[in-house]
């Protein structure tokens, strides 16, 4: 598995990218987690994107 990547349970993995993209949705855009979890390119359950949140926060590194 490459490092930028996490792997989310046995079978499907997220691109460090996008948990951030999610988490800036939020912290930049004002989305909710259900919003940022549907965005293109996103595709988790809301939880994830919560769990995403805690962690990384504000800190969340620019996309791109």
């Amino acid at each position: 598995m490459a490092r930028d990547c996490l792997k989310i349970c046995d079978t499907w993995t997220i691109h460090r990218d996008s948990m951030f993209s999610a988490v800036k949705f939020i912290n930049e855009q004002g989305y909710s987690a259900a919003a940022a979890a549907r965005s293109p390119g996103i595709g988790v359950d809301p939880s994830d994107v919560r769990q995403w949140q805690e962690k990384f926060g504000p800190e969340a590194q620019p996309v791109g």
